[in-house]
């Protein structure tokens, strides 16, 4: 079940696919900067500051992740929490999924959402079920941490959501 910063999240990201699909289609480049811009809008309306390259509105370039929501308490620079960390890789292939997504393993954060395309739902289901599994093999998780999986199913022009307590 998704909690409300993971509702927020796939609102934004359906929206996004009803934009492009109005728009015609795009680009695996453009997609990611459109994921991260809608995501880069969201983190700002709920008072973060944004780590991220290509959006407009960030306070500061990405940095170690796709994008990051920080909050800060006396100086801008310093990170008190992170609510999310995100990664965003729209090859197809099983190990460049893998990849990021082991970035978000190690990260100290609230929330963690991995966005991911594939051509069919099972498709997307089996790529959520192998991050599952590396989920729940990792031993260095602490206790509240969740994964959102945003898969895009191209074929059929929408995203599913699987969330992932972690801990």
């Amino acid at each position: 079940m998704l909690d409300h910063t993971e509702v927020e999240i796939s609102k934004v990201l359906d929206n996004l696919v009803y934009s492009v699909q109005r728009g015609g289609g795009t680009s695996n480049r453009e997609w990611t900067k459109r994921v991260k811009q809608c995501l880069c809008d969201l983190g700002k309306q709920n008072g973060y500051r944004i780590a991220a390259s290509h959006c407009a509105g960030a306070d500061t370039v990405e940095w170690i992740y796709d994008m990051v929501w920080a909050s800060v308490q006396d100086d801008p620079w310093r990170f008190w929490e992170m609510p999310l960390a995100m990664q965003c890789e729209w090859s197809t292939h099983s190990d460049d999924i893998v990849w990021p997504f082991e970035k978000l393993l190690i990260a100290k954060a609230n929330h963690k959402l991995m966005v991911f395309q594939q051509a069919v739902e099972s498709d997307v289901r089996d790529v959520m079920e192998q991050l599952e599994t590396m989920v729940r093999a990792f031993k260095t998780s602490f206790q509240g941490e969740r994964y959102l999986l945003a898969g895009y199913a191209f074929d059929e022009g929408k995203f599913f959501y699987e969330a992932i307590l972690g801990g």
